[in-house]
């Protein structure tokens, strides 16, 4: 090959060179040192090469200590190597080994967290795990932005391409100017990243714009691709450009780099979602997404279904629309009740007689099973039901109670009352009936 010809008449290396001929000394037992431990960073973009180091490094002396930090959430270089069975399968490849997780961020809030996790966790192959967050609010911190409707504000702009770019400016700069008042009533300066997917050159909309130079003093706004942002923060994002085509790409490796390439995973789009997930929580206080609502990204169809509780889809509503499953043609729409309560039905009622509970977690349709147990279209979440009344739901009972054992019992149980439901059952009758159900969901899916 030219390249490996013009390493050899220039008498150079490449760092894969470097990484390889180290590799070789060390197991010829040419490097002799009295290192006791070796600290690796960001293991999740180790590569099979530079794994292979490490194992010479860690054979050459006795007693010698691996430490590896990382997060396989954030795995998004397999295009230059790493191999995230490395860090998924760590005790595979490094053993014996000891795991400890790093449970709490100072990085994001609770709400981007519940967000960007329930995302990334999607994919069965990731490590799964309960982060603490040290702040947490009680408003939804992602907005998802549809270009569409300044679009429709500017139909004097003939030319479609050039109305879709204009609307995207519009949209941006509505976001910046929001976020310039939040500012500066809190009397600072703040950071903004603009992650696009793509370098600003290449971005059609931002291509002849001077980021550093627009007009809001009371905000520090730069602008990254999704790649560059990992290891950076901000205290807001803004996500330009989220149309099918970016996230996920439709780029393809060419066959024969595949080739090189540690093993693809399973999962489709594994890696476009963890890099939505570094995008996303390069915020520490709120996310506005923006795109267009004719090709927008199957990943916000998803995330527009997490819940109101989580995701202000207000000026994205058709994203979240849930399909009635009983007449399979209409739209389950909600509606709250003179008790305040969120209910859902179907758009043809009264010909379609579907209603549903809302999740007491994110105000998403819960779908009732046959087996006795409803779940949650949009978080996931499972509610196992009473078998004697049909209406109740199981809840834990004594669990506060040190001198009682705890069981689950219907909470329409009510002391004296006629229609009280005395239905228990005990935890591992209920942890059963979990199991089940998340089976029979998962199968379904």
């Amino acid at each position: 090959m030219a390249y490996q010809e013009h390493l050899v008449n220039t008498e150079s290396i490449d760092f894969s060179d470097m990484i390889a001929e180290a590799t070789i000394i060390i197991e010829n037992s040419d490097y002799h040192h009295y290192y006791t431990h070796i600290l690796v960073d960001e293991f999740q973009d180790i590569s099979g090469g530079r794994a292979k180091l490490l194992k010479a490094l860690l054979a050459s002396n006795v007693n010698i200590r691996l430490f590896a930090v990382g997060d396989d959430w954030q795995s998004i270089y397999r295009f230059n190597g790493a191999d995230l069975a490395l860090f998924t399968e760590f005790s595979k490849a490094f053993s014996p080994a000891t795991a400890v997780q790093l449970d709490k961020t100072f990085r994001f809030n609770d709400k981007i967290h519940a967000v960007s996790s329930q995302f990334v966790m999607t994919n069965p192959a990731q490590i799964k795990k309960q982060i603490i967050t040290h702040s947490h609010i009680n408003s939804p911190a992602v907005r998802l932005v549809d270009i569409k409707i300044d679009m429709e504000k500017l139909k004097s702009i003939t030319n479609i391409k050039q109305r879709k770019n204009q609307a995207y400016i519009v949209s941006l700069q509505r976001a910046l100017a929001t976020l310039n008042r939040s500012a500066d009533k809190k009397g600072k300066v703040l950071s903004v990243l603009i992650i696009g997917r793509f370098r600003q050159e290449n971005t059609p909309q931002l291509k002849d714009i001077d980021i550093s130079q627009l007009p809001y003093t009371h905000l520090n706004v730069s602008f990254v691709t999704a790649h560059a942002s990992k290891g950076l923060e901000a205290d807001y994002v803004i996500l330009f450009g989220i149309d099918t085509g970016s996230f996920p790409s439709t780029r393809e490796n060419d066959e024969l780099i595949d080739i090189v390439l540690p093993n693809k995973e399973h999962f489709t789009h594994g890696e476009e979602r963890r890099l939505f997930y570094v995008a996303l929580t390069r915020a520490k206080h709120f996310v506005y997404i923006l795109f267009d609502g004719d090709k927008s990204s199957p990943f916000l169809s998803e995330m527009a279904k997490f819940g109101v509780q989580y995701v202000d889809n207000k000026l994205a509503s058709q994203l979240a629309k849930w399909h009635c499953n009983q007449c399979r043609t209409g739209e389950l729409r909600p509606f709250t009740t003179k008790y305040n309560k969120t209910l859902y039905k179907c758009s043809f009622a009264p010909a379609c007689d579907t209603l549903l509970n809302s999740c007491k977690h994110c105000k998403s349709p819960l779908e009732a099973h046959a087996k006795g147990f409803r779940h949650c279209r949009g978080c996931g979440e499972l509610e196992i039901g009473c078998l004697r009344c049909g209406i109740g739901t199981m809840v834990a009972r004594c669990e506060n109670d040190p001198n009682r054992e705890t069981f689950y019992g219907c909470n329409r149980f009510r002391r004296g009352a006629d229609d009280s439901c005395r239905e228990n059952i005990t935890i591992k009758s209920y942890e059963l009936r979990i199991q089940t159900a998340a089976k029979l969901v998962k199968n379904k899916s």
